[in-house]
């Protein structure tokens, strides 16, 4: 049976009598119980931030609004901040420790003036309906939704955002990352990918457009291949960019999604290693099918013809020796070759056709042009989750920023408004989210708010703008 997904988002919403109470049941007269005073607001819309005031508030684990968790923002013995979640009408706000409740007060939802009773929704201070225009199914364990965002106020083009949600645990769906004909130096749209790479076993039938491409920078490198990194079937396709510490702290950019067994999204960061060596000659590899900054040496397989750099350096051809090759499962396994050519002040050699090329940038001169043709390289590439360590994986797609992490959205925000493209994990793993917003687009902390608002707790950004696809 071909392998399908199921996306199914439920927004569950409550109405309770508009008045303060406290609940028989609970032990709210415990002096271990937190007591809550004041709301900063007893009436607004989804996504408004509350500020609770009261008394024994550091210990509380939880805030409801009706039935339905706030997500909290920050908390001291005299506040909790939260997030309202969904939600109609008046419902009471209540706070918990690991044992008791608190008392409760009154918050009510409000309305669409102009579309009554339309639930609203504040994301990043601008005030929406949601409509939602469709939701169907798109095969087993996977939903497809396309929503309205109409902007309530200011005089905006509304926000189109489409999901494809999927139900990771479905026996018959795999996630699988597709190289544009199978070559870095091409392009191919998603909906040619997936009709190419569908077989009588399994179908490619939902998906997004997903790495940044690099085009143009530097000048020479002039490609449309991955930009941060690409792992297939354990093969490295493209390594990842070096991971910096300051852009790590800043959440800018190598933030990378891992598929473990195809199956199970997470988002980490990636650390790429490598190396060569030949007889008592060891040196590391800087990269695989990248461009060859100086000093630095770079593998380039077959999913690149050619090498593609334009200053004169050095290349050692190397030839598969006893059945070995660069293929599925080869990351971080040794890989018998030997030199059958060297190569000086070359540009863009061709690949060898059972084979790969090591090729070193002009400062570094000296370390290939240590190797004889006949001799014997291993080489050995691999990536590794950085928090995840030991964590496997077969699978990595390379984004750009982490734009919401544990349900809190990056400070780091793209502005310009343009169509934009994230992928989304819920708490548990359990659920993935692709998420496009279309031409008109917006910003990508709009973004992170509207996919954590149907369950995302961590996403990452991918490429934009006229590559946005779902």
């Amino acid at each position: 049976m071909k392998r399908v997904i199921f996306l199914f988002t439920t927004i569950l919403l409550f109405t309770a009598c508009n008045e303060k109470r406290i609940d028989d049941d609970m032990l709210t007269g415990s002096a271990m119980a937190p007591q809550i005073s004041s709301l900063s607001k007893i009436s607004g819309v989804t996504g408004d931030t509350v500020v609770i005031s009261g008394q024994g508030l550091s210990q509380a684990s939880s805030v409801i609004f009706g039935s339905n968790g706030a997500k909290i923002i920050s908390q001291t013995d005299q506040a909790i901040t939260v997030l309202s979640p969904s939600g109609t009408g008046s419902v009471f706000v209540k706070a918990f420790n690991n044992i008791y409740g608190s008392n409760e007060l009154a918050f009510t939802y409000i309305s669409s003036p102009r579309l009554a009773g339309t639930s609203l929704v504040n994301i990043q201070g601008r005030i929406f309906s949601i409509d939602t225009t469709a939701m169907y199914p798109v095969g087993p364990g996977t939903t497809y939704m396309q929503l309205t965002f109409n902007d309530t106020i200011a005089s905006q083009p509304p926000l189109n955002v489409y999901f494809l949600v999927y139900d990771v645990n479905n026996p018959y769906l795999t996630f699988k990352p597709v190289l544009a004909n199978d070559n870095i130096l091409s392009k191919e749209t998603v909906p040619a990918m997936a009709v190419r790479k569908s077989t009588g076993t399994a179908t490619y039938f939902a998906g997004t457009n997903a790495d940044m491409p690099a085009t143009g920078y530097p000048a020479h490198w002039n490609t449309l291949g991955p930009n941060q990194g690409l792992v297939i079937d354990r093969q490295i396709i493209s390594s990842p960019t070096p991971l910096k510490t300051t852009a790590q702290a800043n959440t800018v950019i190598d933030a990378h999604i891992f598929f473990e067994n195809s199956k199970k999204p997470f988002i980490d960061y990636a650390l790429f290693s490598g190396w060569a060596k030949s007889g008592a000659l060891f040196f590391p590899l800087d990269g695989v099918n990248r461009y060859r900054d100086a000093y630095q040496t770079n593998l380039i397989t077959s999913s690149m013809p050619h090498t593609n750099q334009n200053n004169g350096g050095v290349d050692a051809y190397i030839d598969f020796l006893n059945g070995n090759s660069y293929g599925p499962n080869s990351m971080g396994q040794d890989i018998n070759t030997k030199v059958t050519r060297l190569a000086t002040q070359v540009t863009n050699s061709v690949l060898p056709a059972n084979g790969m090329i090591l090729t070193g940038h002009v400062y570094n001169f000296t370390v290939l042009t240590s190797l004889k043709v006949n001799d014997n390289v291993t080489v050995n590439v691999d990536v590794r989750p950085q928090r995840n360590y030991n964590r496997p994986f077969d699978q990595m797609i390379g984004g750009r920023h982490t734009i919401l992490r544990d349900g809190i959205i990056s400070d780091t925000n793209w502005v310009g408004n343009m169509a934009r493209t994230a992928m989304g994990v819920s708490q548990d793993g359990n659920t993935a989210y692709m998420c496009v917003v279309d031409a008109g687009g917006t910003d990508t902390k709009t973004l992170a708010q509207i996919m954590q608002l149907y369950g995302s707790q961590f996403a990452l950004n991918l490429g934009g703008g006229n590559e946005s696809t779902v």
